[in-house]
Order: C-alpha cells, then sequence, then structure tokens
C-alpha cells in the first residue's frame, strides 16, 4: 500500500478518535462533525483499498476489511429479485436524517439505497450510493441538506445480481 495516501488517512482517523471530548461533554454538532470527518474519511481509505486491490480479495483481505458480497456468489436464489413491497421514507429523530423501510424479500442478501436531489423521472439524473445494507425495515440515512426535497429508491440483492428498483419515494428533509 501507497504509505504517502494510508498515512495522512491513519492520522485524521487517529485525531478525530482521541482528541474529540466524551459524550459527556461534546455538544451534539461536535459529535456529528466527528463522525462525519470519520466516515468519510474511512470511505476514502476503502475506495483506495479497492483500487490498490484491484479485485485481488487477498490483498482486501490483508487490509483486515470484512469483504462485501459480490453479486453471483455466495448463498441466495438465482432467480431476479422483485422491488421490495411497503417502500417508504419518513423523517429521522435527528435533522438531516431520513428513515427507509421495505418489506424484506426471502432470499435478499442484503439491499442498496440510492437517493437523488434531481427529478427522479430524469434519465440524466445521478443518483447517489447511500449504502449496502444487511436488511430493510430501518434503514437510517445521514448527512442529508434539511430543506431539501430528495427521492429515494430501493433494491434488494441476491445471488443473480441486482434485484429490481423501488419506484422512487420523495421526502422534504428536515
Amino acid at each position: 500500500m501507497n504509505s504517502d495516501v494510508v498515512h495522512p488517512i491513519l492520522t485524521t482517523i487517529s485525531a478525530i478518535v482521541f482528541t474529540t471530548p466524551p459524550a459527556a461533554t461534546a455538544t451534539i454538532a461536535d459529535r456529528n462533525e466527528a463522525r462525519e470527518a470519520l466516515t468519510d474519511r474511512l470511505k476514502k481509505l476503502a475506495t483506495y483499498l479497492e483500487m490498490v486491490a484491484d479485485g485481488d480479495a487477498k490483498k482486501l483481505l490483508g487490509a483486515g476489511f470484512d469483504l462485501r458480497k459480490e453479486p453471483g456468489r455466495g448463498s441466495g436464489s438465482t432467480t431476479t429479485l422483485p422491488a421490495p413491497g411497503d417502500f417508504s421514507v419518513k423523517h429521522g429523530p435527528h435533522s438531516g436524517q431520513v428513515i427507509v423501510h421495505a418489506a424484506k424479500l426471502a432470499g435478499a442478501n442484503s439491499y442498496e439505497v440510492y437517493y437523488t436531489d434531481g427529478n427522479s423521472t430524469d434519465d440524466a439524473i445521478v443518483w447517489t450510493d447511500a449504502g449496502t445494507f444487511a436488511g430493510c425495515s430501518r434503514i437510517e440515512i445521514d448527512g442529508l441538506t434539511p430543506g431539501k426535497v430528495y427521492w429515494f429508491r430501493l433494491r434488494a440483492i441476491n445471488g443473480a445480481g441486482n434485484g429490481v428498483w423501488t419506484d422512487p419515494a420523495s421526502l422534504m428533509v428536515v
């Protein structure tokens, strides 16, 4: 691994972990800021590791991260899954947070959530990957801009690959 890339990330992570005040003295804003910075750095590190490993699972395992399942491998059906039912998006308990929910699909290994702040019917829209989750009964999406309308969609993943997207649902974030 290139220490010029990894060292600054690890230094930042250490600074966040060791300089953030304990919960009793930290303000919510301080904790949220530290969590955001840590999440951003970890995402950058994961992306870097995926790029350097170039699909070599041994290199990725050597980095100490859990590996996500690739479509077509592992357990699960080989039938493409339909769009999950009972799909909804509601406000979370914190500003800038939403809770995504859908009914569990038999045979699903995981669920992907994407969102956009553009018109969901526009073919040129760019969707942002909110993450891949083991379940779908309560998925928390943080870091959204209050007052903005976002569109969300969800799909299940199994051994056959990606399932069908739900119809997009919109919500103005508070």
